[in-house]
């Protein structure tokens, strides 16, 4: 094995998430960005040498395509314990999240720092929090979480944390006073009589493994795996976008973007990543934007 996959599976051993990073997605990435939003702080870079000064010779070339079988079978993206997972639909309806969704998709195009504030508030009665974003170390409960029923999809990513703290798998009644249309992601901005009804509910995740996504499944949390087919462009501020190709030899294109400079060991072409997460839109796009470190995980390069 190469120098570099030899330092990654050293690195693996000591970290129960990503075997790349700090945990998290700590950086901020608002400049030049015209299609999504990362929203962490920034503290640390990237020291290490990833160099790879040697050949392999000993080692057949990993198919990104199939797990390994020593890929962890209780790993879930570090979001949620797998036992809450389903890939079965919810039946029920949340009320007002259509009324929510529909209203939020209905405004004009906001890229600013302000959301626009509704006419009349919108509440939300019993919708299922699939998962949670990255948790700036300064709140004391989560700013960033995605809620849904059986129909509809939202993100809710706050300028302050909620009041009661939450997690995949909640049940959540709220009342939303602000929104904002960022490019297509329907964002609710701002809420407030938030509480948590109950806990411990199944979790919808979309096995998307060679399925042909579109702009309508942005927003779910989807689990898929694959490998990095090109070494990556800029596409906003500090992040970078991979060609991200999944399902059988590779069949399905999806892009994968990364605050790759704030990894341990950043990702090159080859890298064969797993992630659980929401999907987003970027520049018109379906997109799979990495905010949180533990949404993904390496598990080796198809040339060593």
């Amino acid at each position: 094995m190469s120098p570099r996959t030899l330092a990654l599976l050293a690195l693996a051993a000591t970290l129960t998430g990503c075997p790349r990073g700090p945990g998290d997605d700590t950086s901020d990435d608002t400049a030049d960005d015209t299609g999504g939003d990362d929203t962490a702080d920034d503290t640390g870079t990237d020291t290490s040498d990833t160099s790879d000064t040697g050949t392999d010779t000993g080692s057949p070339p990993i198919d990104c395509h199939v797990l390994p079988a020593a890929f962890p079978a209780d790993w879930a993206g570090d979001i949620v314990p797998k036992t809450l997972i389903t890939n079965t639909p919810y039946t029920d309806t949340a009320s007002g999240l259509a009324t929510l969704v529909d209203t939020i998709a209905a405004l004009p195009v906001n890229t600013t720092s302000t959301p626009d504030t509704f006419v009349t508030p919108i509440t939300v009665t019993e919708a299922y929090v699939l998962t949670t974003g990255f948790k700036p170390s300064a709140a004391t409960s989560e700013v960033n979480f995605w809620v849904a029923d059986k129909d509809d999809v939202a993100y809710v990513r706050l300028a302050t944390a909620s009041s009661v703290a939450v997690k995949a798998g909640d049940k959540v009644t709220f009342t939303a006073t602000k929104g904002q249309n960022f490019s297509g992601d329907i964002q609710v901005s701002e809420i407030n009589t938030f509480s948590v009804v109950s806990s411990n509910n199944p979790v919808y995740v979309k096995e998307s493994t060679g399925a042909t996504l579109t702009v309508a499944d942005a927003f779910w949390v989807h689990h898929l795996y694959g490998e990095l087919t090109d070494a990556g462009t800029g596409c906003g501020g500090s992040s970078t976008c991979f060609t991200f190709k999944h399902g059988t030899g590779g069949a399905q294109t999806a892009s994968l973007r990364i605050q790759n400079g704030n990894l341990t060991i950043p990702l090159v072409k080859g890298d064969c990543i797993a992630v659980y997460m929401p999907a987003d839109q970027h520049q018109g796009g379906l997109s799979f934007d990495v905010t949180d470190f533990a949404w993904f995980k390496w598990y080796g390069n198809s040339g060593n």
